[in-house]
């Protein structure tokens, strides 16, 4: 997800993933952490505001966490994605 950011996103939106990493973290990490999220394909970005009764941050979701949403629901829409979407006709 962080290459294809880098591929797609504006100069503001890349400026907000600077420092952004993606490693193994400890709990007390991830609660102390400005922003998290979790990834999954039903979903594509999904903000993470409370972990066990403990607010991440100020509560809200955070800059990079909305950046990387939009980007994959645009990629997700073929009328604004890449080629690799291919039509399907279910009917």
């Amino acid at each position: 997800m962080l290459q294809m950011s880098r591929q797609r996103l504006g100069t503001e939106e890349l400026a907000s993933l600077a420092g952004v990493q993606q490693r193994n973290f400890t709990v007390k990490e991830a609660q102390s952490a400005k922003e998290v999220f979790m990834c999954s394909s039903f979903d594509p970005v999904v903000p993470i505001i409370m972990w066990d009764d403990q607010t991440i941050s100020d509560g809200r979701p955070g800059p990079v966490t909305l950046s990387l949403r939009s980007m994959l629901l645009k990629n997700m829409d073929p009328k604004h994605g890449t080629s690799n979407h291919i039509q399907v006709p279910y009917a």
